[in-house]
């Protein structure tokens, strides 16, 4: 009533904190999960019933991320970073040969090679565990069939884990590589 109080007994509150955001890489034409368990994924915001396992393999196109949940609290993380993938009808298993990144780990500087079947153009970019691009190594440029080169310097970035994303006009491979100094 404003005028008079009551106290009561001590009560026990447990804070369990959110379980850490996960981050998936898209690699051999899966995704997977930093953590093995409590997955949860989700296509353009909504979720895919039974994609609990930390790999899941797109069907179709879409952004997909995902929630991890903590076993004892059920607690959700925040989602992790989202990756755009572009149904193309090729396998995208078959293309890890087309591109590679050495050396990786790297400290101050890596190649990136690749395999152009037929000429078009080709954008290089880095990301970061969010899926932010921090840096482009190439802008949209046309090349001949062929091998080819590109590098990248680490200049200012930290360490850590980064993806190195080729985009030409008949597929998109991403590569992980660790910054170490």
């Amino acid at each position: 009533d404003g005028i008079s109080s009551l106290t009561s007994g001590a009560i026990s509150l447990t804070v369990h904190p959110l379980p850490p955001t996960p981050v998936i890489p898209f690699t051999g034409g899966s995704l997977t999960s930093s953590s093995a368990t409590g997955n949860q994924w989700y296509l353009n915001d909504a979720l895919i019933p039974g994609a609990t396992d930390p790999v899941y393999t797109p069907e179709v196109s879409g952004n997909y991320y995902v929630i991890v949940s903590d076993t004892v609290s059920s607690c959700p993380s925040l989602p992790s970073n989202s990756i755009n993938f572009l149904m193309t009808g090729i396998d995208p298993s078959s293309m890890d040969g087309w591109a590679s990144v050495y050396p990786n780990p790297f400290r101050e500087k890596i190649t990136i090679s690749y395999l152009l079947q037929e000429a078009g153009t080709v954008k290089i970019s880095l990301f970061d565990t969010f899926g932010k691009e921090v840096r482009v190594i190439q802008d949209p440029e046309r090349q001949n069939a062929g091998k080819h080169q590109a590098e990248m310097t680490a200049g200012n970035l930290d360490n850590g884990v980064y993806i190195v994303k080729i985009q030409t006009l008949s597929y998109t491979v991403s590569k992980k590589i660790l910054l170490t100094y």
